[in-house]
């Protein structure tokens, strides 16, 4: 039996219920990629490794982010900004995709497109890079952060 879709409503609820210390780690973390961001990149490609044969298989890389992006994430986590719902057909990624549509999204979609974001990035390597590029992964926490009571 198929699990009904939360609502908006329960969305932010959800959202509401982190407590301040929480908060407070969120907005810590998305200065800290700022920071990060200010001094090098937040991701980088490995080069590949092997040259195919046999004895030596190709090793494909991924990304490696600076350890502030995988503080972000794990924080937006902790203010339950990823909501188990149907992300693979969720309308709201290609509407969301830039840090201006982010902005002016409800909370509850800001919150989805978290989950999109991060479980994407468990099947396409390079996920999160792409949206720490265009802004968008910043955006999203900035919203989220506005939505629950701060700048």
């Amino acid at each position: 039996m198929a699990t009904a879709e939360p609502s908006d409503e329960e969305i932010v609820a959800r959202l509401r219920s982190a407590g301040p210390p929480e908060v407070a780690a969120l907005r810590a973390a998305l200065n800290e990629v700022r920071r990060a961001a200010a001094s090098g990149p937040l991701a980088t490609w490995p080069e590949p490794r092997g040259d195919g044969s046999q004895e030596n298989p190709l090793h494909m890389p991924y990304p490696e982010y600076h350890p502030s992006v995988l503080t972000l994430t794990s924080a937006l986590v902790a203010v339950n900004a990823c909501p188990v719902f149907d992300w693979r057909n969720w309308p709201g990624v290609p509407r969301l995709s830039t840090p201006e549509a982010v902005a002016a999204a409800s909370l509850a979609d800001a919150a989805r497109l978290v989950t999109a974001i991060l479980r994407a990035e468990r099947f396409t390597d390079g996920v999160i890079a792409q949206t720490l590029e265009s802004g968008v992964l910043l955006a999203v926490a900035d919203r989220i952060l506005a939505g629950l009571g701060g700048p």
